[in-house]
């Protein structure tokens, strides 16, 4: 018992001559802050421009393009498409429900496979269509 406690001490000493005892050690990790990572990333955003925003998102939605792609052809089926569905049946349905319509809104030529310019090209709406807003709008003035 006596040759553990000589040793834990010979330890603890040799810490503190050298500066890294544990309990410092332990304080010298850094703390994960999640808030703070949050309200970096949002400052961040709104400190560039509207051209750098629009490559940012550019970018990211052709790294999900990428992702989704699992064939690796540069277009994407409505299989790939809709791969990734809920686990609830019912909740699956409606989703691929969602899914197979922006699909079809999405693919501007209607050749079936989406291309990376069609997935990451907004698409156009017709001028008899009114945003969601004006329409909810007009509900609620009636």
């Amino acid at each position: 018992m006596r040759k553990i406690f000589t040793f834990a001490a010979a330890l603890a000493i040799a810490g503190v001559l050298t500066g890294s005892a544990w309990a410092d050690d332990a304080a010298a990790k850094p703390k994960k802050n999640k808030a703070g990572a949050a309200k970096k990333e949002n400052a961040e955003k709104e400190s560039l421009t509207p051209e750098q925003k629009k490559a940012k998102h550019q970018e990211a939605m052709k790294t999900r393009f990428g992702k989704l792609d699992a064939d690796g052809n540069a277009s994407l089926s409505i299989e790939e498409f809709t791969a990734k569905l809920p686990k609830d049946p019912a909740k699956a349905e409606t989703a691929k429900e969602k899914l197979t319509k922006r699909f079809a809104t999405l693919d501007a030529n209607g050749d079936k496979p989406l291309s990376l310019e069609e997935y990451t090209t907004p698409p156009k709406r017709d001028k008899s269509d009114k945003p969601a807003k004006a329409k909810k709008n007009a509900a609620t003035e009636k």
